[in-house]
């Protein structure tokens, strides 16, 4: 078999199974729904993906060392190892250390994304299987929305057991008997939300009514997810999400109004067949005290036997605690301000492995202001050269799509640790990819009108 071949079926294998793992990412939370011992089916997807990828990245291993955003990352690795070290010495804790490690191993497959994903018409299908993914979720959720309302109260905590037993997420019970449906892949709703506003605002050719309907119907599927989650950080990032998507293409701006009143609608006639179904308006006034604060919801655990006064006296502790949590942080930080504590620092034992929700603050008290740096210019730099390399007319469509997906990530990572997950750093690996085509389109495009230039100048002085 000649390096041709090799290099043929070395790309189709890393088509497939990168795009089995970005999926496999946006539905299936944690990744350890189905596992053996030690291995996820993560991990697996992963190891296989990494090894049939290697190929292709030994052929552009150039081009890689002088890709800005890989060199960028590379670096940010290297910071990871000097700050593992640090917290070694510090007797930080070596589970807490590599646990911190292993959320970021994830950065190893970036490369692979950019060696793979090299046309616009590859992230194209890979954008068609992540929504779908997204969507299978979405739909899920919204079922479980009516069919919880049918069973026993028994029969969702066994259920709700049962999700966390694979760390898919759990299940949370309102006073008034409605349930907040929590996937911890739920952040990844905004991907379906884009991508089919997107749809509508470009169509062009084909069934253009058929298109839309389809486009509307999948977005409110999307939106209503995104609500039935009841999570703050996550209406916090996908609202960040929708504002950039509308900057990026404010030009369109009277179809992304018209999309969003569309979907409005559609929200507004699920709310009225939930109200039919459960018997009272849930979902708005739940909406109302979450972004209030006016009440809190506890785990199935927790709510058993527990009158309302009680259950008031957790919300109030629970409050507390994480007043006090991010007290204790901010004095760690002025601690060690520059460089950290290091890696493993313990700052909650009682979640994430010491880490705690607050992804940046984590990072500034591990890693000090210097690493939080580093970690804002891998998160950044993909926007650079989106901006440095858009169209005159705008963003490229499937860059700007990403960047509202990514920016989601950020947003919500300010309360939960979303982006230093595989969940995020796929969305990440995708964004990167799609940058670096824009890049090449750019260069082709530049070479082209080089080479046009020089032959008009040829024809010129003959």
């Amino acid at each position: 078999m000649n390096n041709n071949n090799i290099m043929t079926h070395s790309g189709r294998l890393a088509t497939i199974f990168l795009t089995i793992l970005t999926c496999e990412c946006m539905i299936g939370s944690s990744g350890r729904w189905l596992e053996v011992g030690p291995l996820s089916i993560r991990m697996v997807i992963f190891i296989v993906a990494f090894a049939v990828s290697l190929p292709l990245l030994a052929k552009h291993l150039r081009s890689g060392i002088q890709n800005k955003i890989v060199l960028t990352i590379v670096v940010f690795v290297v910071c990871l190892g000097i700050w593992a070290v640090i917290g070694y010495l510090n007797h930080n804790p070596i589970k807490y250390i590599a646990t911190d490690v292993n959320s970021m191993l994830f950065l190893a497959i970036i490369p692979a994304y950019i060696a793979v994903f090299d046309s616009k018409e590859k992230i194209e299908i890979l954008m068609k299987g992540m929504n779908i993914a997204a969507l299978v979720l979405a739909g899920i959720t919204i079922a479980l929305h009516f069919i919880l309302h049918l069973i026993s109260f028994d029969s969702a905590v066994s259920f709700n057991k049962f999700i966390n037993s694979m760390d898919l997420g759990g299940l949370f019970a309102f006073d008034d008997g409605m349930y907040r449906i929590y996937f911890r892949s739920s952040v990844c709703f905004i991907f379906p939300l884009l991508y089919n506003l997107n749809r509508v605002i470009h169509i062009r050719t084909g069934n253009i009514r058929k298109e839309q309907i389809i486009a509307y119907s999948e977005m409110i599927l999307a939106f209503v997810a995104i609500i039935l989650t009841f999570t703050r950080s996550i209406w916090f990032g996908s609202a960040l999400a929708c504002i950039l998507f509308f900057l990026c293409n404010v030009k369109s701006w009277k179809k992304t109004l018209s999309a969003a009143g569309i979907v409005l609608l559609g929200f507004g006639l699920f709310v009225l067949i939930s109200w039919g179904w459960y018997g009272q308006e849930g979902i708005l006034s739940n909406v109302k005290e979450r972004i209030f604060l006016n009440s809190e919801f506890n785990s199935y655990e927790s709510l058993e036997n527990i009158d309302v006064e009680q259950q008031r006296m957790m919300e109030l502790e629970s409050e507390q605690k994480r007043s006090e949590m991010i007290i204790r942080v901010h004095q760690q930080i002025k601690q060690h301000p520059v460089f950290g504590s290091g890696l493993g620092l313990t700052l909650d034992e009682s979640k994430y492995h010491g880490k705690i929700e607050y992804t940046f603050l984590d990072i500034t008290a591990k890693m000090g202001f210097l690493g939080l740096v580093c970690f804002l210019a891998v998160l950044s730099i993909p926007f650079y050269y989106a901006v440095r390399h858009k169209k005159e007319e705008g963003f490229h469509t499937i860059v700007a799509i990403m960047m509202g997906v990514v920016v989601c990530f950020y947003g919500a990572s300010i309360f939960n640790p979303y982006i230093t997950s595989p969940i995020g750093w796929s969305m990440y690996g995708v964004l990167v990819a799609s940058v670096c085509v824009l890049k090449l389109k750019k260069k082709n495009e530049k070479e082209i009108e080089e080479f046009l230039d020089v032959q008009e100048l040829d024809l010129f002085k003959e």
